[in-house]
This record gives structure tokens, C-alpha cells and sequence, in this order.
């Protein structure tokens, strides 16, 4: 077996290092900055390739006993290696960097970084979960379909009651299911219908049924909320629009501080659940409507804000576009994905929006994911 030395010089996205072999880029899984590491190629292309540990020949000073046996076997959790900290300090990096790279704003000119975060296990309050042929329940292995049992002691990352629903579910024909518990800690899964989980955040209401998107750190919602009311800065005699608004999250709570406000969303359930939302905690300052997001059905341009909570793939041109015609005084986009947020952030510098305000919000511990948002102010 050919092995190659390797120093990893910083973290990407992914929860990759990156090292140099010569003039071809080595992304080398589990592995921390400063680190030495010996690897074997596991995926060979023209300018770079990927690579597993071999040995570590000097290791980081970060470096931990993960907290979990499946780690570096199931494909949900890529940082459990290291300590928390390092982790918050590697995600920020890969911000930074990425905002550089392909927002091309240069570090001196980057806003200074908040970070949100708190504990790191127990966070998630709603999963999808896999079955193995013989009805065990699990996640994918890395870069495979076959499910790996979870420990004997659940998954870290979820909530110990939903650890322990889990336990009570026993069916040999289903292959996946969604699970989750409401703000009661009452536990339900999609094996058994299509139950509807009740939520509580900031003093508004939510029911929605399990299927439909919800925030799943249950530490971080209300700082999240908060954040982006404070990014928007409404008051009673503005109005704003919420894209991909999924059943109201941010909407009702910027509703009670405006003076009207639209949601839309592509999922035509999630807009019907938005407006019962809206009944059930007597916010009437608000609509919902379904749409695409590259054809938002708008004429009127008198906007304080626009609120942007796409998924992954970000915002296609034709969106961005929109949203630049309609030109709000601010713009909040929440992202997951510090690549295309990247990407649009540079078109919406080109056409007169400045990224005056950016926070991380680490919704996923122990995974490669990042949240970010960030606040665009339109330049006089």
C-alpha cells in the first residue's frame, strides 16, 4: 500500500483538511491543522484527491477521544475528534476563507464574526432515521447506504427522548422514518400516521406536521429568531417579505413588530400550516403565499426588509435578481451553506448591498454544517 506524508496546513468545508502533496491538494477526512498525517489515496483526480489516515505521525493538541463508537463509521458527525472550541475556531475559518475566496471580499474588509452556540449533544429535536433489512434502526455508513445500528447509548446528538423513542420502534418493512418531540418532550414518529408536533418559540406557537421543515436545535432557536428580527430592525410602519418562510418561524415573530408582512414558500403545505400558525396566535398583519422563488409574484417595492432562508443550493440568478429589483433597505439571509452564500453575497455587492453584519450560529455540532446570517444594508 503507497502511503504519502502530509502536513495539513487548514480546515475546508466538509470537515476536511487540506494538505499539499507537491502541487496536488490532499482533502484528508479527520484530520486538524498543524497535524502531520500519513495517508493512503482513496480518490485520485487531475489537481487534487481525497485520502484517509493512515497514521498520525504528529497530532493536534485539539485532538480527543470522540464521543461516540460509530464516529468515523456513520456518516452523521465529522468533528467529534476535536474539542469543541476548535471546532467553533475551524467553522469560523472556513467562513472567512470561503467569503475571500468566492465572495471576494478580502479579510480586512469581512465584518467581525459573531458566533452563537451552546451545548454540543442532546441538541436535535426531530430526525430521519434508517432501518437496516433486519429492522435496526440507525444511520447511513460514510458514503454508502448501509445503516449502521446506532450505540448502544443512542445517538449523541439527539435528545435523550428521542433516544428513547427510538427504542420502542420495531418494524422490519420500513426503511426510513421520520422522528420528533414536541415542547413537551412527547415523542412521535411517521410509522404511526402523520402526527402534528407542537412547538413553542419566543412566545409563538407553532404546529406543524413532522414532515414539514422546523429549526432542530432546540438551544439555539430563539437566539436565531432573535438575531434576524434584529438583523431586519422593523418597526410598525414597515413591511417586509420572508422567503421560503416554511410554516412562519421567522414571519409571526416579525409580524408582531411590523406593520405587515408576506411569507412565501415553494411547498404548498408548508404555506397552508403558515397560515394556521398565523391563526393560532392571532397575528392578522401577515400573508402567505406559495411561489417559486425565482418568480415571486410582487409589484409593490416599498420593503424595509427581505429575509432569505433558502436551501443549500442558495438563490438561482433569477432570484437574486428579484430581490435586487426590489431593493430593501436590508436584506437578512440566513444560509447553511457558506459556498453559495458566498456566491450571492458578491452579486448583491455588485448591485449596491454591502455585508455590513455576519453571525455563525453553530445549529449542528459535531457536523461539517454551517449556519450563517447575514445582514446586506443597501448603499446610499
Amino acid at each position: 500500500m503507497q502511503t504519502l506524508q502530509v502536513k495539513i496546513e487548514k480546515a475546508t468545508f466538509g470537515g476536511f483538511g487540506l494538505g499539499f502533496h507537491y502541487n496536488t491538494a490532499i482533502f484528508v477526512w479527520g484530520s486538524i491543522p498543524g497535524e502531520i498525517v500519513e495517508v493512503k489515496i482513496t480518490k485520485q483526480h487531475s489537481s487534487y484527491a481525497f485520502a484517509e489516515i493512515v497514521k498520525i505521525h504528529r497530532s493536534s493538541p485539539h485532538r480527543i477521544f470522540p464521543a461516540c463508537p460509530n464516529f468515523g463509521i456513520c456518516g452523521g458527525c465529522d468533528y467529534l475528534h476535536m474539542e469543541y472550541s476548535q471546532e467553533l475556531c475551524l467553522k469560523k475559518e472556513i467562513i472567512t476563507d470561503t467569503l475571500a475566496r468566492i465572495g471576494k471580499i478580502s479579510f480586512e474588509n469581512q465584518p467581525q464574526i459573531e458566533i452563537a452556540s451552546s451545548h454540543r449533544f442532546g441538541y436535535r429535536t426531530h430526525a430521519e432515521i434508517k432501518f437496516s433489512h433486519h429492522g435496526v434502526a440507525g444511520f447511513y455508513r460514510k458514503e454508502s447506504n448501509d445503516v449502521i445500528p446506532f450505540p448502544k447509548a443512542g445517538c449523541a446528538l439527539l435528545a435523550d427522548s428521542l433516544n428513547a423513542g427510538i427504542e420502542l420502534l420495531k418494524d422490519n418493512t420500513a426503511s426510513q422514518c421520520k422522528i420528533a418531540i414536541n415542547s413537551n418532550n412527547q415523542f412521535f414518529s411517521s410509522m404511526r400516521g402523520k402526527p402534528i408536533i407542537f412547538e413553542s418559540v419566543s412566545e409563538i406557537v407553532f404546529e406543524r406536521p413532522i414532515n414539514c421543515f422546523f429549526q432542530a436545535n432546540r438551544f439555539l432557536r430563539e437566539r436565531m429568531v432573535s438575531l434576524v428580527c434584529k438583523y431586519a430592525n422593523m418597526d410598525h410602519s414597515k413591511k417586509f417579505i420572508d422567503v421560503a418562510c416554511g410554516v412562519g418561524f421567522f414571519t409571526l415573530h416579525l409580524a408582531k413588530a411590523s406593520h405587515f408582512g408576506i411569507g412565501f414558500d415553494i411547498s404548498k403545505e408548508n404555506i397552508q400550516w403558515a397560515r394556521h400558525n398565523a391563526r393560532i396566535n392571532n397575528i392578522y398583519n401577515v400573508e402567505f403565499h406559495t411561489a417559486n422563488f425565482s418568480s415571486l409574484p410582487i409589484t409593490d417595492d416599498n420593503y424595509r426588509a427581505v429575509i432569505l432562508d433558502p436551501p443549500r443550493g442558495g438563490l438561482s440568478k433569477k432570484a437574486r435578481k428579484t430581490i435586487i429589483y426590489l431593493a430593501p433597505e436590508r436584506i437578512v439571509y440566513v444560509s447553511c451553506n457558506p459556498t453559495t452564500f458566498s456566491r450571492d453575497t458578491a452579486d448583491f455587492i455588485r448591485n449596491g448591498y454591502r455585508l455590513s453584519q455576519l453571525s455563525f450560529i453553530d445549529m449542528f455540532p459535531g457536523t461539517h454544517h454551517i449556519e450563517l446570517v447575514g445582514l446586506f444594508e443597501r448603499c446610499v
